[in-house]
């Protein structure tokens, strides 16, 4: 509102009003841009917005692994499934798989050269994928009620209790598609 005359007032309540009052004869434009945060993330799981995702953590033989109990240095094969629950095909879906921040995520060379890739559909119809220091960003299309697994390799690196942060995907142009995990712990003994 910079150069015009007019005010706002926000109101503490839990509807959260804005109000802008315009103080001149000219046109004002008004734009309101809400972000939120949650402290802890305690959102439930989520699998009745189209798209369902379950997660599987083993080891490199492919023995299941409790993440709340991990010993310093093991290696963690994370296979991500998400299934549209769907009879529509989904285009341009949206993968965010964030770790703990005491695990770290095995270069992509490594992880493609696995065995367990070459396996079935795993990492199979992958459009785009971008790996970062803390997070695998997965992009690509869903038949009807076709599921597809990401796989991802990470190693527990520092002894500490981390947040297991939640995974989501959307559908990139129509969010109100989408599915998450629920939030948890990692804990990596020493």
């Amino acid at each position: 509102l910079i150069g015009y005359s007019a005010s706002i007032s926000v109101s503490k309540s839990k509807e959260g009003v804005v109000e802008i009052e315009n103080h001149s004869k000219g046109l004002l434009y008004a734009q309101l841009h809400q972000t939120m945060r949650l402290e802890k993330d305690t959102l439930a799981e989520c699998d009745d917005r189209g798209l369902s995702i379950k997660v599987k953590y083993t080891t490199l033989s492919n023995e299941f692994l409790d993440v709340q109990n991990l010993k310093r240095g093991t290696d963690v094969m994370a296979y991500v499934t998400v299934q549209n629950n769907t009879t529509s095909v989904m285009e341009d879906i949206s993968l965010t798989h964030i770790i703990p921040s005491g695990w770290e995520i095995y270069h992509v060379e490594t992880l493609l050269s696995e065995d367990n890739v070459s396996k079935g559909d795993i990492n199979k119809g992958i459009c785009y994928q971008d790996i970062r220091d803390d997070r695998v960003l997965s992009y690509f299309d869903l038949q009807p009620l076709q599921s597809k697994t990401i796989l991802v390799r990470l190693h527990a690196t520092y002894a500490g209790e981390y947040v297991l942060p939640a995974i989501q995907a959307e559908q990139m142009y129509k969010t109100s598609v989408y599915g998450r995990t629920r939030a948890g712990k990692a804990t990596v003994l020493r």
